[in-house]
């Protein structure tokens, strides 16, 4: 049996948890023992302990910069006693820290190695030269085979310095099976209309500019948010301060499928995104998407198909694009059949899980 250790350094929400939950409970354990080492706090450290075989929680976040070389070389010591000690054939890294230790820790004991970025990295690469060539050094010298959650993710690969021919494209995906316990019947809501938005709160996710659409629109169109994050309460107080009564927190929720099956429309107004995993939930729901036309977006949101796409910020194009598909209920039905069937095609957990174990047998 080959034995997997998968390095996470954060275990908050977000697609690189879900892809890697979908991982644990989908992949042939007759074939594959499984190893988790993810962050010692969070909402998938159960998760992953129920689904791994053994699961070794670590601290992967120093607040202290005056011992922070002490800090690395004993998370690197702690990951590669483990990587010894559970005899592991592959590594497969998740998210930036996790690369970094992950990648040095597994040299001259494990041949087969993938990184997986998920995206991280994109806009620190895009606004500063000097991180772009701080990164690129720092990656270039990691170990391991590079995985793409899209075909934008690869060409950031290859600016941080990675040879195309060593990035493999593989796109994130979700169950079907579970995604499709509970149909979505293309409600029609006479009133009031509703926006759902599945995100962490933090600045990527551009949840700002969804208190900004509130503020434009009256009340027959009410936006959901699902999701927490560093900027909860920042963006709570903004929604009291400005007492906007058509846009709702509704903080972390396990099971999303509920909230999937009352919206008319779902939203995803990132500053830049490697994938958008929640995309594909929102596509298995059958339900219209509207979406910010930025990194690996496009290639999951077929504009005037699947749902509208508008440029990064331009609020007046979001609230054009809700309203033109709040008054326009077969445009909605019809691009809500094409994104399941798009899912369908492109993003089932059986096809991601098909290509990964090809990746573990092949390189």
């Amino acid at each position: 049996m080959t034995t997997i250790v998968h390095i996470i350094s954060s275990s908050d929400t977000g697609g690189a948890q879900t892809l890697l939950l979908n991982i644990l409970q989908n992949i042939d354990t007759s074939k594959y023992r499984l190893i988790v080492i993810c962050n010692h706090e969070g909402h998938y450290v159960s998760d992953f302990q129920n689904y791994a075989n053994k699961t070794y929680l670590l601290n992967f976040n120093h607040k202290n910069p005056l011992k922070e070389f002490f800090f690395a070389y004993n998370l690197y010591s702690k990951i590669r006693k483990i990587i010894i000690k559970e005899k592991v054939d592959i590594v497969h890294n998740h998210l930036w820290k996790a690369c970094f230790y992950g990648s040095h820790a597994a040299q001259g004991i494990v041949k087969k190695v993938f990184n997986n970025l998920h995206g991280e990295l994109i806009s620190e690469v895009e606004e500063s030269s000097l991180k772009l060539n701080l990164y690129r050094y720092l990656y270039q010298k990691l170990q391991g085979r590079s995985i793409a959650i899209s075909h934008y993710n690869a060409k950031e690969l290859v600016k941080l310095g990675i040879k195309k021919e060593d990035i493999t494209v593989i796109y994130n995906a979700i169950d079907a099976i579970y995604f499709n316990h509970i149909h979505h019947k293309n409600i029609i809501h006479d009133n009031p209309f509703n926006v759902l938005c599945i995100a962490r709160i933090f600045p990527q996710k551009g949840i700002d500019y969804l208190l900004e659409t509130a503020e434009k629109l009256d009340n027959n169109i009410q936006i959901n948010i699902i999701g927490d994050g560093v900027d909860y309460k920042e963006i709570s107080l903004l929604i009291k301060k400005k007492n906007l009564s058509n846009i709702h927190l509704l903080g972390f929720k396990k099971d999303v499928r509920p909230y999937l099956e009352q919206a008319d429309v779902f939203v995803l107004p990132s500053r830049w995104e490697g994938f958008g995993i929640v995309l594909l939930e929102a596509m298995a729901y059958e339900l219209p998407i509207i979406a910010s036309n930025t990194g690996g977006i496009p290639e999951i949101v077929q504009h005037d198909k699947g749902g509208l796409l508008f440029d990064v910020g331009n609020i007046n194009q979001l609230i054009e694009h809700l309203i033109f598909l709040k008054n326009n209920i077969e445009i909605r039905k019809r691009m809500g059949n094409h994104n399941k069937a798009y899912f369908l095609k492109h993003f089932t957990l059986k096809k991601m899980i098909e290509n990964l174990d090809k990746l573990y047998t092949n390189n």
